[in-house]
């Protein structure tokens, strides 16, 4: 499943929705910029050849910027050199202002954000960034500009809140500490998969039943989780999950994973795993077979439901990022939101 090459998405709140910021990625003129549902950005370059990558990160507060890193691509064609990148690129054939930064020479990490506003402020105002490349390549830095606008407009969209944005009802189980629960047994395991196999019919799951995959895992003493394939589609394999009881009779519910967003591609449960131990659910969408582009998502069983934690994206399918590095388009208030390094190497 191929992804779009201009992805943009839009969060349609509804009433008591936690965030007031509209999550979106948008390519503009060669350039990915992400805005999540706190309203922080992050941009840089697609650079499907090889060569430089700029990339930036910005919180709600606009400016300065927390971090802009220039770095070689992993396939970058290149001369291997141990002169440090910092002191090869240029802007319109200018060396850079010396700032404060870590330098190798395959990268120029400067998280200092009044280096990196300097830094950033610079290339705005330049055509092209080089690194020594032969015949003149490089970056051309004629769009950087248009998409800090687009950010400036999408952030000041955005009112402050004065206590922080609202949270949503998060359901713990015994004060907070999940209460134990009990593996499912070999017993049990014969009994789900010959459930999934002989009682889901192919009118809600197509996949012929001797081809289904189906994952099993206890939520509770009196709960299991049952996944099955239901669909494949070259390297994405799409499953439906059923809550089913663990006495018989067995009665299964289908479980419905809703985005806490407005998702236009929508939403599937893909290459799906669950972490009994962590109460971690995670999908996985690849956007082709290289896995350099999809979506990901992370959701937590609280004992009532799956609470979505955390949803990424990349759009831009040039062997840069890995899934663990996809920008994050929407997280909850209670999920890691350390500023995200770009690792593209």
């Amino acid at each position: 499943m191929q992804l779009y090459k201009i992805l943009l998405l839009s969060l349609l709140l509804p009433a008591g929705a936690s965030h007031a910021a509209q999550p979106v990625q948008t390519i503009i003129s060669g350039w990915e910029l992400t805005c999540d549902n706190f309203s922080a950005c992050q941009g840089r370059n697609l650079n499907s050849d090889g060569g430089l990558i700029i990339s930036f990160y910005r919180t709600a507060s606009r400016a300065p910027v927390s971090w802009l890193h220039v770095e070689l691509h992993p396939h970058a064609a290149l001369p291997a050199t141990e002169t440090p990148l910092t002191q090869r690129l240029k802007i319109d054939n200018q060396p850079l202002t010396p700032v404060p930064a870590q330098e190798s020479s395959h990268a120029l990490l400067i998280d200092n954000p009044e280096a990196a506003q300097q830094i950033l402020s610079a290339l705005v105002h330049g055509n092209r960034l080089t690194a020594g490349q032969p015949g003149g390549g490089g970056i051309s830095l004629t769009a950087l500009g248009a998409v800090l606008a687009e950010a400036d407009r999408i952030q000041s969209a955005v009112q402050p809140a004065s206590s922080g944005p609202e949270t949503p009802p998060i359901l713990t189980v015994g004060g907070g500490q999940p209460a134990p629960v009990t593996p499912l047994t070999a017993s049990e395991i014969r009994d789900f998969v010959d459930y999934a196999i002989s009682q889901i019919d192919v009118n809600s799951c197509p996949l012929a039943p001797v081809f289904r995959q189906i994952k099993l895992a206890a939520l509770s003493n009196s709960q299991a989780l049952m996944l099955i394939s239901c669909e494949s589609a070259a390297y994405n394999t799409f499953y439906q999950a059923y809550r089913i009881s663990r006495q018989a009779p067995f009665i299964a519910r289908r479980q419905v994973f809703r985005l806490p967003f407005t998702y236009p591609q929508g939403f599937d449960l893909t290459n799906v795993r669950y972490d009994p131990q962590t109460r971690e659910l995670t999908t996985l969408l690849w956007g082709r077979a290289l896995g350099d582009c999809g979506t990901a998502s992370h959701w937590r069983y609280d004992g009532q439901q799956f609470v979505l934690e955390k949803f990424s994206s990349e759009s831009g399918c040039d062997h840069w990022h890995t899934a663990s590095d996809w920008p994050v388009l929407w997280s909850s208030p209670s999920a890691d939101r350390t500023l995200p390094a770009d690792a593209g190497t």
